[in-house]
C-alpha cells in the first residue's frame, strides 16, 4: 500500500511521462478531445462532460476514466461560459480499485496563485489562472456557487490525500480566450432543479470500509 501511494505521487495520472509544456504562442484551437492539463503537476487527463446527475455511483464510474465535470446546480457552467465550471478528481482512491486516474489530483495542493491550468472543450483551449485555493468541509457546497459574472473553473479533490475529511478547491479565472467574449449559460443550466447536493461527492468506499462494511 505504501509503495502504491509513493508511486502515485511520482506519476498521478498523466498520459505521458514527459513534462507537459504549453506553448503560449500555440493559439487556442485544439483537438475535439476534452481534457485537462496542469503543467505544474504534470497532469493530463480526459474530462467527462456527459455527467448530468449527482448520483454517486455514476460519478464513481466516470472517475475511473478521468476527471468529471460536476453538475452542481448553480455551478454547472461549461468552459467559455460565465459562471463556475467545477471539475472533480480523485486525490487518492483505493489502490485496489481499477481505473487509471485514481490519483490524478494528488498533487493539486502544489498549485498557487498565478499558476495556470487548461481545459480543452469543443476544439478550444481555455486557459485559467489560479486566483484562490482553500480547504472546505464537504457540506460547504455553496462555496462552489460563484456568480461574479466571470468565466471560472474550480478544481476539487479530497484532502488530505487518502481521506475524505475535507475538500481542496482551486479556483481559476479564464484568461484566454478573452473572458469578455464568454457566453451566458443556457436556460436549462440556470433553471431550478429538484436534485440538490448536500455534500461534495466523488468519494469511493475505502478498502477497509468494503472489507468490514463500516465507515471510520
Amino acid at each position: 500500500l505504501l509503495f502504491a501511494q509513493v508511486n502515485a505521487f511520482v506519476s498521478p495520472g498523466v498520459a505521458s511521462g514527459e513534462n507537459i509544456y504549453i506553448d503560449p504562442a500555440s493559439g487556442v484551437n485544439v483537438s475535439q478531445d476534452p481534457k485537462i492539463l496542469i503543467p505544474k503537476i504534470n497532469v493530463e487527463a480526459p474530462v467527462m462532460y456527459d455527467v448530468n446527475t449527482l448520483d454517486e455511483p455514476v460519478i464513481q464510474q466516470k472517475l475511473k476514466d478521468g476527471v468529471v465535470h460536476y453538475p452542481i446546480p448553480g455551478a454547472n457552467a461549461m468552459p467559455g461560459q460565465t459562471g463556475n465550471t467545477v471539475v472533480l478528481g480523485h486525490s487518492s482512491n483505493d489502490v485496489f480499485d481499477d481505473g487509471k486516474y485514481k490519483f490524478v489530483f494528488v498533487q493539486l495542493d502544489r498549485l498557487e496563485s498565478g499558476d495556470k491550468f487548461y481545459l480543452h472543450y469543443n476544439g478550444t483551449r481555455y486557459t485559467y489562472q489560479v486566483t484562490e485555493k482553500k480547504i472546505i468541509d464537504p457540506t460547504e457546497v455553496n462555496q462552489l456557487v460563484i456568480n461574479n459574472g466571470k468565466p471560472l473553473a474550480t478544481l476539487v479533490s479530497c484532502t488530505p490525500p487518502g481521506t475524505a475529511l475535507k475538500r481542496l478547491i482551486v479556483i481559476g479565472e479564464q484568461i484566454s480566450p478573452d473572458p469578455s467574449t464568454a457566453s451566458e449559460q443556457t436556460a436549462d443550466q440556470t433553471k431550478p432543479t429538484a436534485e440538490r447536493a448536500t455534500a461534495i461527492g466523488g468519494v469511493a468506499p475505502s478498502f477497509f470500509e468494503r472489507l468490514f462494511n463500516v465507515s471510520f
